[in-house]
This record gives C-alpha cells, sequence and structure tokens, in this order.
C-alpha cells in the first residue's frame, strides 16, 4: 500500500515540502529579498537574531499558510 504524500509548497519559490510547518520556517528563516518582502507584505518582522524569534515568526506565516490552503 501507497500513502499518498501531501506536498506543500513555499508561496514565494518552488520550496515543496512534506508538512505545511517546514514551509513556515523555511520562509520565516530566508533572508533574500523575495521572501523578505512577502513577509513585510504580511505585517511579519523582515529579519532575526534567534532561533526563538525565528519559531515566533513561523507560527505567524503558520496560520497565514493554513487560512489560505
Amino acid at each position: 500500500m501507497v500513502e499518498e504524500v501531501r506536498s506543500e509548497r513555499c508561496p514565494v519559490c518552488s520550496k515543496q515540502a512534506s508538512r505545511l510547518w517546514y514551509i513556515a520556517l523555511h520562509v520565516a528563516m530566508k533572508r533574500d529579498d523575495k521572501h523578505i518582502r512577502w513577509k513585510q507584505q504580511h505585517g511579519l518582522p523582515r529579519d532575526y537574531e534567534t532561533f526563538r524569534e525565528v519559531g515566533k515568526i513561523a507560527k505567524q506565516i503558520l496560520e497565514i499558510l493554513s487560512t489560505k490552503s
């Protein structure tokens, strides 16, 4: 029996992951112009200093992505 794996996609680039949480972390941690612009458009901080901040930003991104799915 083969399980179908749902693939989530980054709203900015072609990055794919098996879970939406991994995409949220990806977007939170990326520092290129396109990902920064997306974060700013959604009222999120453009950068972070600690991994704890990454987690907080990723939670906010997860909420945004969950409502769009």
